[in-house]
């Protein structure tokens, strides 16, 4: 399972120090030939309302482990990954070792992206 840091600090899923909470992220770009193709359907703007709606999709285990690593990242969602033009997609799902999701200062999913990615 991939290593994943995300720095859209505005999403629900995203804790200081660039950890994803979600169980499960979608990444979106099947015509991407680049980083810029792609985006986090994941992604959901901090609010209470958006809180409530991803509880279900969050990786409690996952958080627990984080709490006693201080030096790297243990978190790690699955991956879904729709970009397959990317190396690392193998049957809809990213086999990259670490995943770097970026949309700082974004407020929607369309200002994120899979700075992984690497055209096929």
């Amino acid at each position: 399972m991939a290593k994943l840091s995300c720095n859209a600090e505005n999403c629900v899923n995203n804790v200081s120090g660039g950890f994803c909470t979600a169980g499960q992220i979608h990444i979106k770009g099947d015509n991407a030939h680049s980083s810029e193709g792609t985006l986090c359907s994941t992604f959901a703007e901090k609010s209470f309302k958006n809180s409530v709606k991803s509880m279900t999709n969050t990786n409690y285990t996952g958080e627990l482990m984080q709490v006693f690593s201080d030096n790297e990242i243990v978190v790690s969602p699955g991956i879904r990954c729709e970009a397959v033009k990317c190396v690392f997609n193998e049957n809809h799902n990213c086999k990259a070792t670490n995943v770097l999701i970026n949309g700082e200062h974004s407020v929607s999913e369309l200002s994120t992206q899979c700075e992984t990615f690497v055209d096929k």
